[in-house]
């Protein structure tokens, strides 16, 4: 029986990229704002989920 041929497969795409708010790390940080209105920024700074990829890192890579 002759041997088969057999052709080399191409990489797979990756189905996931990292999101561009957060930068893949799934938080953001925003400055501690005190005050009535628009209030003064403090030295603190408080951590959020992004809201992009809700705190995963990754989004869909779409082609």
């Amino acid at each position: 029986m002759a041997a088969r041929k057999t052709t080399p497969r191409k990489p797979a795409k990756p189905q996931f990229k990292p999101c561009p708010p957060c930068g893949g790390t799934g938080e953001l940080t925003e400055p501690v704002r005190v005050g009535r209105g628009k209030g003064r920024a403090t030295d603190q700074m408080q951590s959020a989920v992004c809201s992009g990829c809700w705190g995963s890192g990754e989004i869909p890579a779409d082609d």
